[in-house]
């Protein structure tokens, strides 16, 4: 079940999902442990933008959010933390790959 609630809810960086998972906190154990088959269906008003594959990419998020809060009761609070961050740069006469 992991990788539905990543898309859901993790931000998207470089069009991959960012799998920063030790920063999210709270997560019910159902996430991790158990597996379930999601059969879902856009509605009827929703199919014509759908087809475009550049709607696809903001409109799935929203619709597995909306099915977590619907189907399991899920509420996230979403915040922004500061922290360190690693920066690996070539020197000016370092090797090149």
């Amino acid at each position: 079940m992991i990788l539905p609630f990543m898309q859901a809810y993790v931000p998207q960086v470089g069009g991959a999902v960012s799998y920063a998972i030790k920063q999210i906190r709270g997560l019910p154990d159902w996430v991790n442990n158990d597996r379930y088959d999601i059969d879902a269906r856009v509605s009827d008003v929703d199919r014509a933008e759908w087809q475009k594959p550049s709607s696809q990419k903001a409109m799935l998020p929203a619709m597995l959010q909306a099915m977590f809060a619907e189907r399991c009761k899920l509420a996230v609070h979403l915040e922004v933390a500061e922290g360190a961050v690693d920066s690996l740069v070539l020197a000016k006469d370092g090797p090149r790959f």
